[in-house]
């Protein structure tokens, strides 16, 4: 099954090249129609989108995706935002939360007792920081 509704918070900024790409095409549409369109939702801290949990998303690297600003030299020409001098995206953190008014997903089990204390000791350290 799929989920109701699928959310995206962002974690980092504008310096997070990579967008959510969400395409209007669920799993249980033809294959050979093609996609005429999509929506790009590029990286602001704690923005948050929610959307149709069946659709077709995710979080491809391609350059043509990539954040373009101004070249302040030179008004008319764009060029690629990039974190690094390797052309590298940089670090993208999301907080993704899918929510099944129905069914169950698939493939999921309950977090080992053993993983979930790490985790816990882990944000207590965190906490023990600040």
């Amino acid at each position: 099954s799929f989920p109701t509704l699928s959310t995206v918070t962002y974690l980092t900024g504008e310096n997070d090249n990579v967008p959510t790409v969400i395409f209007p095409h669920t799993y249980h549409d033809e294959e050979d129609q093609p996609i005429e369109s999509m929506l790009l939702s590029h990286a602001a801290r704690a923005k948050h989108i929610v959307f149709d949990g069946r659709l077709l998303h995710g979080a491809p690297a391609h350059p043509s995706l990539l954040r373009c600003r101004k070249d302040a030299s030179e008004k008319s020409k764009e060029v690629h935002v990039s974190a690094d001098a390797d052309g590298e995206s940089s670090l993208r953190v999301t907080f993704l939360v899918n929510i099944w008014a129905s069914g169950r997903p698939a493939g999921v089990h309950i977090l080992p007792d053993d993983i979930r204390r790490k985790i816990q000791l882990s944000a207590s350290e965190l906490q023990s920081l600040q």
